[in-house]
């Protein structure tokens, strides 16, 4: 963590306008397409919509799941890197951020504070081993590792 790449971002996104609502001629569903993060793993605060609008869906199964915003929580999502350092056995979050109804455009401004945890670009990872076996084996992170010699990153 002392020489990671955290990053911080804090979002605020105004009211849907009607003609960005999900029910509107030729606006899709997805305010932001599905989607996961290229990192080990990512945590959101969220405000509430006013109108009690749920923007916020995780892919879980074959289903999409509504996140609500709960005051004083964190949702944390899982990344892509930290899938590849566990072979798998660890999925990434895939979520995204939908478009409300035109009867919820008003009261569908919400302000997210997103932190991002990603290691070092120079970082030598390697796949994490488990008792029953070393999962990560076989991963990109193989061919990284190799390459990074003795200096600890990709020359």
């Amino acid at each position: 963590i002392e020489r990671s790449c955290g990053e911080l971002r804090y979002f605020q996104y105004p009211d849907v306008p009607k003609r960005a609502c999900a029910d509107s001629p030729g606006a899709g569903p997805d305010r932001m397409a599905a989607h996961f993060d290229m990192d080990v793993f990512t945590l959101l605060h969220q405000t509430p919509c006013d109108n009690g609008f749920v923007s916020l869906e995780a892919l879980i199964g074959e289903d999409y799941v509504k996140l609500p915003a709960i005051r004083g929580t964190l949702v944390v999502n899982l990344g892509e890197i930290l899938r590849l350092l566990t072979g798998g056995r660890v999925k990434a979050t895939v979520h995204r951020v939908v478009r409300p109804p035109m009867r919820l455009h008003a009261g569908s401004a919400r302000d997210v504070l997103v932190f991002f945890q990603a290691p070092p670009l120079n970082a030598r990872l390697r796949p994490i081993e488990f008792r029953d076996a070393q999962v990560g084996a076989g991963s990109i992170f193989d061919e990284l590792y190799q390459a990074a010699g003795d200096q600890g990153h990709v020359r």
